[in-house]
């Protein structure tokens, strides 16, 4: 699971997660989000 405490600044959406400062995010976290969700949804929709 992410913590959202440990991946900087930025605001959410709907469906979408807006960086304010790349500079202030943790790309790691960031990588293991995206890397998550696309796991998610293939898996949830596979095609």
């Amino acid at each position: 699971m992410i913590r959202p405490s440990k991946l900087g600044t930025y605001k959410t959406g709907n469906t979408y997660l807006y960086v304010i400062k790349l500079s202030d995010i943790t790309i790691d976290v960031l990588k293991d989000l995206v890397r998550s969700s696309f796991d998610h949804l293939t898996t949830k929709h596979p095609s």
